[in-house]
């Protein structure tokens, strides 16, 4: 039987397009170019013409089109919705139906895509692209007929017309085909851009991909994995390599219905431990790119191909066209970081905290410190803007960091956990670029300078020191004048009286940070950085890692002190059978005031001993954010840490005195082996004097956070009392809600007489950021950010392997304990491997208590290293996912000293 009405993809030539439409002329240039193409066939344009004629539309649409005003969008409307009634009446004709029908049951299809093919579709000059129908999963031969009628329609939908009005295109000298392919059942699927769209880059292509079908990805449902290949091309060769890999949280995926129709598409959720796994191999990758590139060849010019690899690994090309125009996209091309949020600000975090910390963040720590070391002038929008708040989490700006590691990092400094902070790959912020930049020596040496001429305390010899002469004679005082000039107040309960009191306490830290500025980021990352390189370099890296952790242990600060009056508290509880019956047993938030109220000798010990802790240390909590309560307010939360510690036999835990010991020891070790080479005394006076620095400037960034503690709670206190005037006049519903405003809303509630609306308006912000903050709270968020796009690095882990960063020396073979809230802590059993999202002061008394850590965040410098290596455990630090992957009861040897964790199998 000869065909009129059809032609099959091996049957379409350069000659075709008037009858197929370019998407289907751009296929079957394809399919004999031996591309892997779905097999298919497609319904012609004469086809199309004889349905209009035999359905008297052709006369009906060209007398309508004379009468519709394009300027106005109602009429463009109603005459749309009229062809479309017209063409759910009409019947395709009865020969054009047998084609098909003969076509379809031929072919064998199980399942079809029916794809709209213009006439003026995917020109160079013109693209329909997005506004044509495409229907997939067609599973029927009567649903495919209807499908081809809605896609003949579909020329004439309000988006169609008006493009081919704007374009100067008349309506009726478009004509439609329809192109009808063999579904592919995708494990993947996605978009190839053969020029990177955005940077307009001809060497680079990029990839979206999703698993699942490509619905996911071309209709915007998830933000999709996004991979960036670099090609390099001679006379000769073209090669290819892969620069970056942002592998987003993908939460949803389209696949073939489940409903019992079984035709169409559905989207649905991805398993957890899905989501976060990369939808393309590397090699899959490059395969796409030299597939990419053969198609721009076939037709001279950039291309924008949609592709899909089925369960057998087959890669599809299901469509080509051209780039038409390539106009520059306007996007934030700074890349936001958590990594180093990870390790200084890992935290869930209000608004109002935000500004209060982040304000002194930016001003003096960046902008302030960039000006003194002559890094920036004032106005740089890429260097001022350090912070951005997202999913209730802060992210740091890469230009910022990238700056700092160019003029302050030597190339052999930049170690793992300063690449952590960046992205993989080859980007402009990506970890390969960040370690191969250039080291700008001339300009360190001159902020060096300029910060002895103008800000002499940031010297790595004096911010110690001046730091604590500055918290003895200013900030402790200060904390005793806010006592008295609170209790001053809430005599008079005046609001303008309290924000003024607000406003004192956080400028009282404008020299905490000035210090911190330079003890932090310059001497503590510097000096401890330094420090290794120095001693791998001296006594071999396998050595050095083992060793070092020793070297800056049994160091006194208040982290360390926090922990031993814990354990004293948890020693006082073991020797009482008693009171350890009662803490186990006793709800947490009941057992202060019980003990409190006890009449028994032991129990008023401890109480004596407890109310003494919450004195020294109750402004300290599980986190920073000041919504949360201190200890001194929730002493439950140090009960939850106690109840670990007393319910079996905590290990044995080393006095600080054998802490020094071993310290001593391995120094002394260290000292003979570095003298006997060759310069040895020299070798050894540069590392020692270096490591004095290291060892310094660790306890300055734990004894600064104590600070920061004492300066959260005040904060926490006047802002509350604030809040609780705001519940009275009923502005608020609850004291707490004043964390979701910034400060210049409360200024403007404090000194300005609001309508009912705009308070109303406020009443709505609060509830909306409220929602965020609680719905991200538990939630690791995605590490890095450009623009509205999210993603992470490619998990590092195949099979039952995940590596991380080592953070602290040692092995140990254990089952773990997924904790993923303060709350469970209570949970943990002596020798169990924890495994956190984060830690914070709050969560490490338990570490006297486990066999070894690992984190989903963090660096060698966060809490958690710093901690696990006081008490001599293992730990690994930036395991993504780990809190998903891993499962509480499992087996795993945790390798401390070269990041890795193997999950035993079988359990």
């Amino acid at each position: 039987m000869s065909k009129k009405y059809l032609l099959r993809l091996s049957e379409i030539s350069s000659e075709s397009r008037d009858k197929v439409g370019g998407k289907a002329l751009n296929l079957g240039i394809l399919y004999n170019k031996k591309f892997l193409i779905p097999k298919g066939f497609v319904v012609t344009t004469d086809a199309y013409v004889k349905s209009l004629k035999e359905n008297s539309l052709d006369s009906w649409l060209e007398e309508k089109l004379r009468e519709i005003n394009f300027e106005d969008p109602n009429s463009v409307e109603n005459f749309a919705k009229k062809v479309r009634e017209f063409f759910e009446k009409a019947k395709l004709p009865e020969e054009v139906v047998e084609e098909i029908k003969v076509e379809y049951y031929d072919s064998g299809f199980g399942s079809v895509a029916v794809r709209s093919s213009a006439t003026s579709e995917d020109y160079i000059t013109e693209s329909f692209a997005g506004l044509m129908e495409t229907f997939l999963n067609v599973r029927s031969f009567e649903e495919l007929i209807e499908c081809i009628k809605r896609c003949f329609a579909s020329l004439w939908s309000v988006r169609s017309i008006t493009y081919m009005y704007r374009k100067g295109i008349f309506p009726l000298r478009v004509k439609m085909a329809v192109i009808v392919q063999e579904m592919v059942d995708a494990r993947c699927a996605g978009v190839l851009f053969t020029v990177d769209p955005v940077s307009l880059d001809v060497s680079k292509m990029v990839i979206e991909s999703n698993f699942g079908l490509g619905e996911s990805v071309v209709s915007g449902e998830v933000i999709p994995d996004r991979f960036v290949v670099e090609r390099k091309q001679n006379r000769k060769s073209i090669s290819f390599k892969i620069l970056s890999r942002e592998i987003s949280e993908k939460k949803v995926i389209t696949i073939f219905s489940n409903q019992l129709s079984g035709s169409g598409v559905e989207h649905v959720k991805v398993l957890e431990d899905k989501g976060d796994l990369p939808s393309l191999s590397d090699r899959e990758i490059l395969s796409l790119a030299e597939i990419g590139v053969r198609v721009e060849k076939c037709f001279g010019y950039p291309q924008d191909i949609e592709w899909a690899i089925d369960k057998n690994g087959n890669i599809f090309v299901l469509q080509s066209r051209p780039i038409t125009t390539l106009p520059k996209v306007e996007e934030d091309d700074i890349v936001w970081s958590r990594g180093y949020s990870d390790d200084y600000w890992n935290d869930t975090v209000s608004p109002l905290f935000f500004e209060l910390l982040g304000d002194h963040l930016t001003n003096i720590v960046n902008i302030e410190l960039n000006q003194i070391m002559g890094y920036s002038k004032p106005g740089d929008p890429k260097l001022d803007h350090l912070l951005k708040l997202h999913h209730a989490r802060v992210y740091f700006n890469l230009e910022v960091l990238k700056r700092r590691v160019e003029y302050e990092i030597p190339p052999f400094l930049r170690n793992d956990d300063i690449l952590n902070y960046f992205p993989d790959g080859s980007g402009p912020y990506g970890k390969e670029t960040i370690k191969k930049l250039p080291f700008k020596l001339i300009r360190r040496l001159i902020g060096e300078i300029r910060v002895m001429l103008f800000d002499p305390s940031g010297s790595i010899t004096k911010t110690a020191k001046v730091y604590d002469e500055w918290t003895k004679n200013v900030f402790r005082l200060f904390c005793s004048y806010f006592e008295r000039k609170m209790k001053q107040i809430s005599a008079k309960g005046k609001l303008s009286d309290y924000l003024k009191l607000a406003e004192k306490v956080d400028k009282i830290m404008i020299k905490h940070f000035r210090l911190v500025r330079y003890g932090i980021p310059v001497h503590n990352i510097g000096m401890n950085l330094l420090a290794q390189y120095l001693l791998s370099r001296f006594i071999g890296k396998k050595d050095a890692l083992k060793l070092y952790p020793i070297l800056i242990s049994g160091l006194k600060h208040k982290t360390t002190e926090t922990n031993e009056r814990i354990e004293r508290l948890a020693m006082l509880i073991r020797s009482s059978p008693k009171l350890k019956s009662v803490i186990l047993k006793m709800p947490s938030d009941e057992l202060y005031e019980y003990i409190s109220k006890s009449n028994n000798p032991e129990f008023r010990r401890f109480a004596k001993e407890f109310n003494s802790f919450l004195k020294d240390f109750g402004v300290r909590g599980f986190t920073r954010e000041p919504y949360y309560p201190r200890w001194y307010e929730a002493p439950q939360y140090v009960f939850d840490v106690l109840k670990p510690l007393v319910s079996e036999h905590a290990k044995q835990i080393e006095s600080e005195i054998d802490k020094v010991k071993l310290r001593i020891k391995v120094e002394k070790e260290v000292e003979k082996r570095i003298k006997k080479q060759r310069f040895g005394k020299l070798k050894w006076k540069l590392f020692s004097t270096i490591l004095g620095f290291a060892r310094k400037y660790i306890i300055f960034r734990e004894n600064q956070r104590y600070n920061l503690d004492w300066w959260i709670t005040m904060l926490r206190r006047v802002y509350l009392e604030i809040g609780k005037i705001f519940v009275k006049n009923g502005v608020l519903k609850e004291s707490s809600d004043i964390f979701f405003l910034t400060k210049n809303e409360i200024r403007k509630l404090v000194y300005e007489d609001l309508s009912e609306e705009e308070v109303k308006k406020l009443r709505f912000q609060i509830k909306e950021r409220k929602e965020e903050f609680l719905k991200y709270e538990h939630v690791t968020p995605p590490k890095f950010i450009r623009g509205n796009r999210e993603f992470n690095d490619p998990p590092k882990y195949r099979g039952f392997t995940l590596k991380g960063i080592p953070a602290s020396p040692g092995a140990i073979t254990a089952p773990i304990r997924v904790l993923k809230r303060i709350e469970e802590i209570p949970q943990v059993k002596t020798g169990e491997i924890l495994v956190v999202p984060r830690t914070d002061p709050g969560w490490t008394p338990v570490f006297s208590k486990i066999g070894g850590l690992i984190t989903e965040t963090g660096g060698i410098l966060s809490h958690g290293a710093v901690v696990s290596r006081e008490y001599g455990i293992p730990a690994v630090t930036n395991v993504q996912n780990a809190c998903k992957i891993l499962r509480t009861g499992q087996t795993v040897t945790l390798d401390g000293s070269n990041g890795i964790i193997i999950v035993e199998k079988g359990v």
